[in-house]
């Protein structure tokens, strides 16, 4: 029995319906802001979906921005990959994220090639929670790559990427820009685009991240 094309787009679970916007049931993860959550479509950061995020520079405040989905993932017992990270994390202030380093996995590669799989292997992987990945240079290509590895999984995917490419099209279904407040520990989050949701922005202030002290 053949079944109708429409049959089957309706089906597709990658079809996004206007009736799915904002409602009650959430599939997202809490970001740990409610100002941020109350503008994110599914109250939180979206699983299965790639979060690219613009940046003119990197160590700005994009760990304390998911630090609250990162703990959610330490008590779901999943491990964190960050992938070629500007700077090393340092193991005493993860500590005081709430982030055992046990937890936390460093991976470097040598070559764009590496970083793209490596990436890849990991999005893909449902014994990953969530992955950060610091790209020098955006691949439309690369990114569509990336969000097929994450469809239908639960990971959390989040790219860090030049500030360069915000006018450029992208398969990503969440786009942000981040940029951080002068003479304060805040960070300035515009949402570019989202899946079901509107673009909108919010001035967040951060935690201070404190290092646990060793004896």
């Amino acid at each position: 029995m053949s079944v109708h094309p429409r049959t089957q787009l309706e089906q597709d679970p990658r079809l996004w319906r206007a009736s799915q916007q904002k409602t009650g049931h959430s599939q997202g993860v809490a970001s740990g802001f409610e100002a941020l959550d109350q503008l994110l479509a599914t109250s939180g950061w979206p699983q299965g979906a790639l979060i690219e995020c613009h940046s003119a520079l990197n160590g700005i405040g994009e760990l304390q921005l998911f630090a609250h989905a990162m703990r959610q993932c330490v008590r779901n017992e999943t491990a964190l990959f960050w992938v070629d990270p500007p700077h090393a994390p340092y193991p005493p202030a993860l500590e005081g994220m709430g982030l055992p380093p046990e937890h936390c996995f460093l991976v470097r590669t040598g070559s764009r090639s590496d970083h793209l799989w490596a990436l890849e292997q990991l999005l893909g992987n449902n014994a990953v929670g969530m992955v950060m990945g610091w790209s020098r240079r955006r691949d439309p290509a690369a990114l569509r790559r990336l969000q097929l590895a994450l469809e239908e999984r639960r990971t959390l995917g989040v790219l860090i990427t030049p500030e360069t490419g915000t006018s450029q099209a992208s398969p990503a279904p969440m786009r942000l820009s981040l940029e951080a407040v002068p003479g304060a520990n805040q960070l300035r989050v515009t949402l570019l685009r989202q899946r079901g949701g509107q673009a909108g922005s919010r001035t967040l202030t951060l935690p201070p991240v404190i290092p646990r002290q060793t004896v």
